[in-house]
């Protein structure tokens, strides 16, 4: 018998044409290797292939293969990765999580906001952005030639640092 990530299991049988039975033949076993997942701050959540797992600090025995494992946990950014458990070697992971921080953002005239070199909508709004160092250029306005409009402390090379205490707002 065999199934995927299962050792197979094999039976010689010699069957004679007057010996009437039944065969029982073994279950494949599965093939584990443990998995860890540490992660700051703890109590997070774990998800292997959409299914919940446990939470941080998780460990357990896991069946051989490739999984999409996510670390979440509530204000916090996901952390995701493809991770490959194989036969007796340990797969460990730490996901160091950044808080996710309410950002206002206000101009006149109306502008388009990019972060980190992606769009990530108009003004005013509030726009939450992962804690961290962030690369923020000029506002675009939304209708015109697109000139980007002067904010200060703000330029096409200045970066923002974003932290959990603080709340910036950019007029």
């Amino acid at each position: 018998a065999r199934k995927a990530s299962h050792t197979p299991t094999f039976m010689n049988l010699t069957v004679g044409a007057d010996t009437p039975g039944t065969v029982t033949i073994e279950s494949p076993k599965p093939i584990m290797s443990p998995l860890t997942v540490t992660s700051a701050p703890e109590g997070a959540q774990v998800f292997l292939d959409n299914h919940l797992v446990g939470v941080t600090p998780y460990s357990a025995p896991t069946l051989i293969g490739t999984y999409k494992l996510e670390v979440k946990m509530s204000g916090y950014n996901t952390v995701t990765k493809t991770v490959t458990i194989e036969e007796n070697k340990p797969c460990s992971l730490n996901a160091v999580m950044n808080r996710n921080i309410p950002v206002f953002i206000h101009s006149d005239p109306k502008a388009t906001v990019y972060l980190d070199g992606r769009r990530i909508g108009d003004t005013p709004n509030t726009f939450i952005v992962q804690g961290g160092k962030h690369q923020m250029p000029g506002l675009r306005r939304r209708q015109g030639n697109g000139h980007r409009l002067g904010i200060p402390h703000l330029t096409d090379h200045d970066h923002v640092r974003v932290l959990p205490q603080s709340r910036p707002q950019c007029r």
